[in-house]
């Protein structure tokens, strides 16, 4: 009596080329904010370069207490802004709040280069931040992302 292990069992080459040109992709995640997608109910990230980069937007824009569960989730950058006297205070004070989450929440992330840039729209004063960075880990060159917030 012979024994075979299902482990060694292959597919033929016509099922691998089948298999392939059907294959689906699965996504990472769903983009935020919440969108009615084309195939799938909602709109998802179908990279992870592109989850990693909707993961760190959330991460700049959320405060403290706004996540459940995780109170201290996200660059909290409320207090400054709500306490904006100084573009140069409010760079150095962001730049802080930014790499201390990042360190902690998305240490994967290597942060490279931070600029803002104020600008008034009627009464209400903006601060426009872009921030670039690399994720080592995937090889992957450099990304940015830019958010847009009000100062209080």
């Amino acid at each position: 009596m012979s024994t075979f292990s299902f482990k060694s069992v292959g597919t033929t080459r016509t099922d691998q080329i089948t298999n392939a040109i059907n294959k689906t992709v699965t996504p990472f995640g769903i983009t935020t904010p919440i969108q009615i997608g084309s195939s799938d109910f909602f709109k998802t990230n179908m990279t992870l370069m592109t989850q990693i980069a909707d993961n760190f937007r959330n991460l700049i824009m959320t405060n403290w207490g706004e996540r459940i569960m995780l109170y201290d989730f996200g660059a909290n950058l409320r207090q400054v802004l709500s306490n904006f006297n100084d573009d140069e205070e409010f760079d150095s004070n962001a730049m802080r709040l930014i790499s201390e989450s990042v360190a902690k929440w998305m240490p994967y992330i290597n942060l490279d280069n931070y600029a803002s840039e104020f600008y008034t729209v009627a009464t209400n004063k903006f601060v426009k931040i872009k921030i670039s960075y690399t994720v080592p880990t995937l090889s992957q060159n450099e990304h940015a992302i830019e958010v847009t917030l009000k100062v209080m």
